[in-house]
């Protein structure tokens, strides 16, 4: 049976998917858009409560975004995956780090410069770029040998890159990061990125 992902390209679903291109799998997005999600039955029989993004795999069904991306390399493309523990821990550190730390102020951000809803509040949006900078400047010092750990790509970048998607959307200058800016572009200029981004246009 293909891997179904649930959401929209648009949503969180972009990390699953982003994830199932690397693992270079057979998978399905069933497109669900946000504001129908709750009473989209199929999607409900997959995550009761009615969110996305969220995966079938068979019988097995998960819900949570990071998790999803876990999951897939893990089971499919699990060189992507650190084997040491030491690696595992850095691994889910810099999983946990932005999806706690950075994620919500990024997005508080974009919502104070309008995106997507309009009513921008320029100075609630500076307040939340002071908040990010000493974010970024810690991945920056972090990113000197390239990557967040064990010097190549891992599913920790693939999870920090889809994050930080959303500087993209936003626009934020990273001149003053130089390391972390390099390093985004590299996962943005990898096959498999550019390819979903390929597929999303079609």
């Amino acid at each position: 049976m293909t891997l179904k992902i649930y959401g929209s390209p648009a949503s969180k679903a972009f990390r699953p998917l982003w994830a199932a291109e690397e693992a270079n799998i057979k998978y399905e997005l069933v497109y669900v858009h946000p504001k129908d999600a709750a009473k989209n039955k199929d999607l409900r029989n997959v995550n009761p409560l009615g969110k996305i993004p969220a995966l079938q795999d068979g019988d097995f069904c998960l819900t949570e975004s990071l998790a999803l991306t876990d999951y897939i390399l893990r089971k499919y493309a699990p060189d992507y995956l650190p084997q040491s523990l030491e690696g595992q821990s850095d691994h889910l550190r810099w999983t946990l780090f932005g999806a706690t730390e950075i994620e919500p102020v990024l997005i508080d951000y974009l919502h104070a410069k309008g995106i997507p809803f309009g009513d921008a509040d320029p100075v609630k949006a500076e307040e939340k770029l002071a908040v990010l900078r000493p974010l970024f400047a810690f991945l920056d010092q972090n990113l000197t040998h390239g990557y967040l750990t064990e010097k190549r790509f891992t599913a920790a970048d693939l999870n920090m890159a889809s994050i930080l998607t959303w500087v993209k959307i936003g626009k934020i200058n990273l001149t003053s990061f130089p390391h972390l800016s390099h390093w985004l572009d590299l996962c943005f200029k990898r096959p498999a990125y550019l390819a979903l981004r390929e597929k999303l246009r079609a």
